[in-house]
C-alpha cells in the first residue's frame, strides 16, 4: 500500500500499511524486538528454560495474537529503505462496543493459548483492560482502536520512529467506521512518554505489584521502580 505521506519520517525510512504477505517478517521482527522485551513478559520469562517444543508453542501463541489482530485492523509498519527490512510495527486491535447483554472482552481474553507463560501474560493484560473499562468510561464511543504492540528495531531507536507509528495508528483510526478513541496499555516509562507526545492521557494507573503468586509474593517485584503501568487514551475529534 502507499506510504502515509502526511507524517514526517527521518531520511531513509518508509511508512506504509503491512499486507498479509509481510506477516512472517512481522512475526520474526517482534520475536527479536518485542516479545521478550516488554516489561510484563520479561518478568514472566525471567529465569525460565523451555525446551524446543515449548519454545515452538510459545512462538505460535505469540504469533496468533498478531494474526488475529491483523485480520481486524490496520498494521502500520516502517521500512528501512537501504535494507528493505521492517524496523517498526504498530499492531492495532479494533474493538467494538458490546451490544445488549454482551460483555466487553479484550482480544487477550478471546484467544486460547497452548502455553502457561503466554496464558498468564494474556490474563494479566486482560485483567488490566477489564479494569480500564473503556466503553463505560466513554459512553458515546461505539468502537476503539487499541495500540496493542508498538515496537522498533534495536538498531533504529531514538529516531522518533515509535512516535511515527503512533501517529500513523491515529491517522488510520480516523478512517475506520465508528472509531472514536485510541487507547493502549503502556508498561514502560519510555512508551508512556511516546504516548504523551501524541496527546494521549492516562485514565488508569495500575500497580503491577498487585499481582501475587501462590505464596503471596509480588510477581513483578523486579520492575520496581517502574511497576506502574498506564492505560492511556485519546478521543478522536
Amino acid at each position: 500500500m502507499e506510504s502515509t505521506k502526511s507524517i514526517q519520517l527521518p531520511d531513509g525510512y518508509l511508512l506504509k500499511l503491512a499486507d498479509k504477505s509481510e506477516l512472517p517478517e512481522i512475526y520474526e521482527f517482534l520475536g527479536k524486538n518485542f516479545n521478550r522485551e516488554e516489561s510484563i513478559a520479561k518478568c514472566l520469562f525471567a529465569g525460565k528454560n523451555f525446551d524446543e517444543e515449548e519454545e515452538k508453542l510459545i512462538e505460535e501463541d505469540e504469533n496468533l495474537l498478531v494474526a488475529v489482530a491483523f485480520e481486524r485492523s490496520p498494521c502500520p509498519v516502517i521500512i528501512h529503505k537501504k535494507s528493505n527490512k521492517i524496523v517498526g510495527v504498530n499492531v492495532t486491535i479494533l474493538t467494538k462496543r458490546p451490544n445488549g447483554s454482551e460483555t466487553a472482552t479484550s482480544l487477550y481474553g478471546e484467544i486460547k493459548q497452548k502455553t502457561k507463560v503466554i496464558a498468564d501474560y494474556f490474563n494479566y493484560m486482560a485483567i488490566i483492560s477489564d479494569e480500564a473499562d473503556i466503553f463505560n468510561r466513554y459512553p458515546n464511543v461505539k468502537a476503539a482502536l487499541e495500540f496493542c504492540i508498538i515496537a522498533v528495531d534495536k538498531n533504529h531507536r531514538r529516531l522518533g520512529l515509535a512516535k511515527v507509528l503512533s501517529l500513523s495508528g491515529l491517522e488510520e483510526s480516523k478512517k475506520l467506521k465508528d472509531v472514536g478513541l485510541i487507547f493502549g496499555l503502556y508498561t514502560s516509562p519510555y512508551s508512556k512518554r511516546v504516548a504523551e507526545k501524541i496527546n494521549m492521557k492516562s485514565i488508569l494507573k495500575y500497580d503491577l505489584l498487585r499481582f501475587k503468586d501462590d505464596r503471596g509474593h509480588s510477581i513483578f517485584q523486579d520492575l520496581i521502580p517502574n511497576n506502574i503501568c498506564s492505560v492511556m487514551t485519546l478521543e478522536i475529534l
